[in-house]
């Protein structure tokens, strides 16, 4: 059996979007991207929403 990690930016309030439904708040500095790469590092499989997806293609 497989474990499935679930990693979101989620403001202190809990909300994963701006007020405007922006997505462009969280900001990658050394500490959580060492994090967030250590966890895909560990992943097989790493599904994104269309939101997150589109943006990070075209960057690529």
């Amino acid at each position: 059996m497989r474990n499935v990690i679930h990693f979101v930016h989620t403001s202190v309030d809990g909300h994963i979007d701006g007020p405007n439904g922006e997505f462009d708040w969280p900001v990658m500095k050394a500490d959580l991207s060492d994090y967030s790469h250590a966890l895909t590092d560990r992943a097989d499989t790493i599904l994104y929403g269309r939101v997150v997806w589109a943006p990070a293609r075209t960057s690529c």
